[in-house]
Formats: structure tokens, C-alpha cells, sequence
């Protein structure tokens, strides 16, 4: 849920780039069809620094895909490692730490059995 409440409030993780015969067009997807999978994989403390690599350099394919993927690393069990690739088209150094922001506070929000309360982002 706190994923999906990230994703609505930021258009650039729910837009796709596909091409068409006048070239590329950008198109904002609705939240339901682009809140992306979280996926949950084991691994061990060990092992965790090359699934997380494995994970982040997979690439992109925005003409179809959001920019955005999420994955849980479960470490045997009794600790978790939330990993999150942005592509650049709709990430850069100055966006991030609002985008961290906006995660904690949603997890915070729905741990809480609540929903975020945010204004709307500043355009």
C-alpha cells in the first residue's frame, strides 16, 4: 500500500515513453496499472550484496515498463532489506531524497493503519 500510495503521488514513476511512428510520447499510466510487483527473495547476509547488484543492474525497458522496481530481501527470516531501482528518466540526485521521504512516510502511514497525509508535490 505504501508503495502504491508513492506511486500515485509521483506521476514520473507511472509514465511509460513508447515509441510510435512520430517517435517517442511520454504516457502517465493510472496507479492501478503501474504500482510495480514487490517481489521477496531470500538470501543470506553474505550473499545479499550481489543479489542487491544482481537486482539493480538489470536494465529498463521504459517504452513498456514504469521506471520504477522494488524488491524485499529476506534475510533468513528475521531481517529485511528493502532495495529500490528509479531509472533516470525519472530520477536524479536532487529528486531522491524526496522520493525517500515519501517512502518512509507512507510506510510509516500504513504501519500505522493510517494512509499519508501530504500536501500535493510543488510542480
Amino acid at each position: 500500500a505504501a508503495v502504491a500510495d508513492v506511486v500515485a503521488r509521483h506521476e514520473s514513476l507511472r509514465t511509460v515513453y513508447p515509441e510510435t511512428s512520430d517517435g517517442p510520447v511520454q504516457v502517465v499510466l493510472p496507479v492501478q496499472q503501474s504500482v510495480p510487483d514487490v517481489d521477496v527473495e531470500r538470501t543470506t547476509a553474505e550473499q545479499l550484496l550481489a543479489a542487491v547488484t544482481d537486482f539493480m543492474v538489470r536494465p529498463f525497458d521504459v517504452t513498456s515498463e514504469v521506471p520504477l522496481r522494488i524488491r524485499f530481501f529476506d534475510l533468513d527470516g528475521d531481517e529485511f532489506v528493502l532495495a529500490m531501482v528509479v531509472h533516470h528518466i525519472s530520477a536524479d540526485g536532487a529528486s531522491m531524497a524526496p522520493f525517500v521521504r515519501d517512502v518512509m512516510l507512507a510506510y510509516s502511514a500504513r504501519v500505522g493503519g493510517g494512509v499519508p497525509s501530504w500536501e500535493p508535490p510543488a510542480v
